[in-house]
């Protein structure tokens, strides 16, 4: 009697185990690259979705874990799409084939069938090094060197410059130089009077106006 009872609890822990072995399946493994500076903004935007062929097998997720790490549980055997969502890493999918020794993982581009299989790659995943993507434009700081170099505010120094300095260095210049600049700047004024008012007298209306009557 007590040996039957013993061969059935020992029967009934048999088909337990077996039971938690078929549901558990396999764990799908992968890593991100060890020179990837893991930000707490990357980990919490980035996610890995294991997708199957078969409809009646539900997407899983996962997230990467601080040691660079992620896994999806309780896989069966079957044909799988991994895909990687980031905002700040490149977008990549991998096909994955869950045999019964073995795990199979090859290159996949989004879109192509089913059946189309890239390079093999090694097991578990290895993310491949890449670029982070920066998508926030930083803002202009203010640079004084900058709006200084702006030709406006160059102009406005200069007129400013001659404005405030130009009386000092006259003041600052001997009397017979003074006189010497406004006896010059006379001289320069009464010749150009001089030939306007020449041009002005040798000026023959009559002249002007015939050449016009010819020429139409």
């Amino acid at each position: 009697m007590l040996k039957n009872i013993a061969r059935s609890i020992v029967t009934l822990l048999l088909l337990l185990i077996g039971s938690v072995n078929l549901t558990s399946g396999y764990t799908l493994r992968g890593t991100l690259p060890s020179n990837l500076q893991l930000s707490p903004k990357l980990i919490e935007s980035t996610y890995f979705t294991l997708e199957s062929n078969n409809t009646a097998i539900a997407d899983k997720k996962a997230f990467i874990q601080r040691n660079r790490d992620f896994a999806f549980h309780n896989v069966s055997v079957g044909s799988y799409v991994v895909n990687l969502h980031s905002i700040n890493l490149q977008q990549l999918s991998y096909r994955i084939n869950i045999e019964e020794d073995s795990v199979k993982v090859y290159d996949y581009i989004a879109g192509n069938g089913w059946e189309s299989l890239g390079h093999r790659v090694p097991y578990p995943i290895e993310i491949p090094a890449t670029p982070l993507i920066n998508y926030e434009v930083p803002r202009e700081t203010f640079s004084l060197i900058e709006m200084i170099k702006n030709p406006m505010i160059l102009m406005s120094l200069a007129s400013l410059v001659m404005v405030f300095a130009l009386p000092n260095i006259l003041n600052n210049l001997d009397p017979e130089t003074v006189q010497a600049l406004q006896a010059k700047q006379a001289r320069a004024g009464n010749n150009d009077v001089n030939h306007i008012q020449k041009k002005i007298n040798d000026f023959d209306m009559a002249e002007f106006l015939a050449k016009k009557t010819s020429r139409s």
